[in-house]
């Protein structure tokens, strides 16, 4: 991905999901963005089930 200042990929945080929430309010940040990482995403399913 392209660096840019609009999004910004960051790596995986092993913290709790409020753990993690409070951090980015903290923070100032707009949103968060999270996945289960045990559960595979393809490209298709995404687009049939979006």
């Amino acid at each position: 991905m392209p660096e840019s200042d609009i999004i910004r990929l960051s790596e995986n945080f092993e913290v709790s999901g409020i753990e993690f929430f409070e951090t980015t309010k903290k923070m100032g940040l707009e949103g968060i963005i999270a996945k289960n990482l045990t559960v595979l995403i393809h490209p298709v399913s995404v687009l049939m089930n979006g």
